[in-house]
């Protein structure tokens, strides 16, 4: 998946013959090669961290907002903390409103990628043996027997409207508990909070590569509504992100949700197929002769 996927590239600064090092999990990324041509090439560092926002401000209540990082503070050089993904949401949320207390941790690998345990409590006191703990409903889906809980009542109020709950709601019961991106309900875009769309997204192609969608349900907006509309996404694409406009008919977002879902795993495969695409470019710092060997 996205997450784990790295992908780099790199061009040599004597014949111009591209290389494409592709890799999953923490593998330390190259520092130099030696090109076919007979030239040693030195690589400049490779980015510590994919390109996205520092700090986004959640829920449609001016005054009570909640403030999210790509990754939590406080575990950063954790494997499950993916940037904008559902478990390093439910990680910062449950220490910023209460609730649950979420805690995550890695079981170990199946085929390569890695499995996380997700345990909640009413207390800060989670860990190995606690017995007031539970798998948490939120990161399953609603598949362990509860289809909501204290924490998704606090973040379920973050939403303006009952259609972007059920949206939300239904958009984790599809993702169970897959490392996936979490839905960010009603973030204010801008220094100026000038927009606030019904939910931001950032999708990884690979972990230094993230496509940003801005979700708009617009079920209840009539024709009346269509130049604001208009503005509104113009906005949302001049900073960066791809909008998802969203009109269903009388069914419901059922749909919707599912394709959107299948959407987002398309991309976070695609470096599998097309890590040439999708790698990102090193440059070389310097170029130098193999001394041949005698």
């Amino acid at each position: 998946m996205g997450y784990e996927h790295r992908a780099l590239k790199a061009q040599c600064g004597h014949c111009g013959r591209q290389v494409l090092w592709s890799w999953k999990g923490d593998g330390k990324a190259p520092s130099r090669w030696s090109c076919e041509c007979g030239y040693r090439n030195h690589l400049k560092s490779a980015p510590v961290w994919p390109s996205l926002p520092r700090t986004h401000y959640l829920g449609h209540d001016r005054n009570r907002r909640l403030r999210i990082h790509p990754i939590p503070p406080e575990a950063s050089l954790e494997r499950w903390a993916a940037p904008f993904s559902i478990r390093s949401f439910l990680y910062q949320a449950s220490r910023s409103l209460g609730g649950c207390y979420y805690t995550c941790s890695q079981r170990g690998l199946v085929m390569g990628e890695p499995v996380f345990s997700d345990t909640c409590s009413d207390s800060e006191a989670v860990g190995y043996g606690n017995r007031d703990a539970w798998e948490c409903h939120f990161a399953s889906g609603w598949t362990n027997g509860a289809t909501e809980c204290p924490l998704w009542k606090k973040v379920a109020a973050l939403c303006q409207t009952e259609s972007e709950r059920n949206f939300l709601h239904t958009y984790l019961g599809f993702v169970k508990d897959r490392q996936f991106p979490m839905l960010l309900p009603q973030v204010w875009l801008g220094i100026a909070d000038r927009r606030r769309p019904d939910f931001l997204a950032y999708v990884p192609e690979q972990y230094w590569r993230y496509k940003w969608f801005a979700v708009q349900l617009d079920a209840a907006h009539g024709d009346e509504n269509k130049e604001s509309d208009a503005r509104r996404d113009a906005y949302v694409t001049e900073q960066n992100y791809a909008v998802a406009s969203l009109r269903p008919l009388a069914s419901g977002y059922l749909e919707e949700v599912r394709r959107l879902v299948e959407q987002f795993e398309v991309i976070m495969n695609s470096a599998e197929d097309d890590s040439w695409e999708l790698a990102v470019p090193v440059d070389v710092a310097r170029t130098e002769e193999e001394e041949l060997p005698f």
